[in-house]
């Protein structure tokens, strides 16, 4: 198995030795095996989640602008408020780099800005935690005075106060999936699936509320 952030020339040169499949990521135009999730529509249904909740102004920390999960988390994220007639706010998009530390510095920034957001999501759970901990520093109350979602559904998102709502990637699954897939293009020279998409699931914990609650 192998990670789309090793260089395109690289993977290039491997699938031409050995059979790959890439695990969780996938590279764009590039026919390589793949096992992953739909992160466009998962983000498109966290945005409209904080929509219905009654958020119009959102922020979003993606990961870094080059990654391809961070940029299809953040077209799902704008084709939601597209959706819904809001606008799309360059100064309500902060990229991170996936690290708590960018999570709390990107975070400061909104929370120091003349218009806070009033929810946020972050592309992972360990810059919302990252956010989280910037609220409580700054005394801005979480989920009262924004709201906040991760992604990944990782062990720790159920011991921040209040627990983390977040995105439950099938990460067992992926893995899972991706050896059987790898063990059937060793043995019979092609994949089950060349791309092969896994379910996710919005879980809801205490860090989300209604705008204005």
């Amino acid at each position: 198995m192998a990670t789309a952030k090793i260089r395109w020339e690289d993977i290039d040169r491997l699938i031409k030795e050995i059979p790959i499949v890439l695990a969780c990521e996938y590279i764009e135009n590039v026919e390589v095996p793949s096992v992953t999730m739909d992160n466009t529509a998962a983000a498109r249904e966290t945005t409209e989640y904080l929509i219905r909740l009654g958020h119009r102004r959102i922020g979003i920390l993606p990961g870094p602008p080059d990654d391809v999960l961070s940029k299809d988390r953040l077209k799902g994220y704008c084709q939601a408020l597209e959706r819904h007639n809001l606008p799309i706010d360059d100064s309500l998009i902060q990229h991170g780099d996936y690290t708590a530390e960018s999570g709390y510095d990107r975070m400061m920034k909104f929370l120091n800005c003349g218009q806070r957001p009033t929810a946020l999501f972050a592309s992972n759970d360990e810059m919302a935690i990252g956010a989280i901990r910037a609220c409580n520093d700054m005394f801005v109350r979480v989920p009262e005075e924004i709201s906040i979602i991760g992604f990944d559904d990782n062990s720790f998102s159920e011991w921040t106060n209040p627990k983390l709502t977040t995105v439950f990637q099938p990460k067992y699954n992926i893995g899972k999936q991706s050896l059987r897939q790898l063990h059937n293009l060793i043995k019979e020279g092609f994949p089950l699936n060349n791309k092969l998409v896994l379910p996710y699931q919005l879980i809801e914990r205490g860090t989300t509320a209604f705008a204005g609650r």
